[in-house]
Protein backbone atom coordinates (compact mmCIF):
# COMPACT_ATOMS: atom_id res chain seq x y z
CA UNK A 1 0.00 0.00 0.00
CA UNK A 2 2.91 2.51 0.33
CA UNK A 3 4.04 2.99 -3.39
CA UNK A 4 -0.03 3.81 -3.55
CA UNK A 5 0.10 6.17 -0.88
CA UNK A 6 1.50 9.38 -2.26
CA UNK A 7 -1.67 9.01 -5.10
CA UNK A 8 -4.06 8.39 -2.63
CA UNK A 9 -2.81 11.80 -0.78
CA UNK A 10 -2.87 13.52 -4.46
CA UNK A 11 -6.48 12.18 -4.89
CA UNK A 12 -7.90 13.76 -1.41
CA UNK A 13 -5.98 16.86 -2.08
CA UNK A 14 -7.89 17.09 -5.94
CA UNK A 15 -10.76 16.40 -4.20
CA UNK A 16 -10.68 19.03 -1.81
CA UNK A 17 -10.57 21.74 -4.32
CA UNK A 18 -13.64 21.10 -5.74
CA UNK A 19 -15.36 23.71 -3.64
CA UNK A 20 -12.70 26.51 -3.90
CA UNK A 21 -12.66 29.30 -6.66
CA UNK A 22 -10.71 29.05 -9.42
CA UNK A 23 -7.93 31.34 -8.10
CA UNK A 24 -8.03 29.43 -4.62
CA UNK A 25 -7.73 25.85 -6.70
CA UNK A 26 -4.52 27.32 -8.23
CA UNK A 27 -3.31 28.90 -4.90
CA UNK A 28 -3.24 26.21 -3.46
CA UNK A 29 -1.83 23.77 -6.16
CA UNK A 30 1.09 26.01 -6.11
CA UNK A 31 1.59 25.66 -2.81
CA UNK A 32 1.53 21.70 -2.63
CA UNK A 33 3.66 21.70 -5.76
CA UNK A 34 6.24 24.16 -3.79
CA UNK A 35 5.77 21.86 -0.46
CA UNK A 36 6.61 18.94 -2.72
CA UNK A 37 9.72 20.20 -4.65
CA UNK A 38 11.24 21.53 -1.09
CA UNK A 39 10.76 18.27 0.43
CA UNK A 40 12.36 16.20 -2.74
CA UNK A 41 15.36 18.94 -2.05
CA UNK A 42 15.51 17.77 1.49
CA UNK A 43 15.56 13.87 1.19
CA UNK A 44 18.15 11.98 0.09
CA UNK A 45 19.39 11.45 -3.38
CA UNK A 46 21.22 9.97 -5.30
CA UNK A 47 23.06 13.02 -6.32
CA UNK A 48 24.29 13.23 -2.72
CA UNK A 49 27.10 10.77 -3.45
CA UNK A 50 28.96 12.63 -6.52
CA UNK A 51 31.36 14.97 -6.23
CA UNK A 52 31.47 17.69 -9.52
CA UNK A 53 34.77 17.45 -11.37
CA UNK A 54 36.87 20.50 -11.16
CA UNK A 55 38.87 19.28 -14.24
CA UNK A 56 37.66 17.33 -17.27
CA UNK A 57 39.27 13.70 -17.33
CA UNK A 58 42.68 13.71 -18.86
CA UNK A 59 42.28 11.24 -22.33
CA UNK A 60 38.68 10.54 -21.83
CA UNK A 61 37.44 9.38 -24.13
CA UNK A 62 39.85 7.11 -25.13
CA UNK A 63 41.17 7.43 -28.50
CA UNK A 64 39.62 4.67 -30.92
CA UNK A 65 42.16 2.23 -31.98
CA UNK A 66 41.98 0.70 -35.47
CA UNK A 67 41.50 -3.23 -35.54
CA UNK A 68 46.05 -3.42 -36.76
CA UNK A 69 46.59 -1.89 -33.59
CA UNK A 70 44.20 -3.44 -31.72
CA UNK A 71 45.16 -7.10 -33.19
CA UNK A 72 48.75 -6.69 -34.91
CA UNK A 73 47.02 -7.86 -37.98
CA UNK A 74 44.30 -6.73 -41.01
CA UNK A 75 42.01 -8.20 -41.33
CA UNK A 76 40.65 -9.25 -45.36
Amino acid sequence: MSECSDKLEDFKFCMSLKSLHPEQKRDAWIKRKAEWWAARRLEKSSENVWEARKEPLQNWPPAIQSNVEQHGEAIA
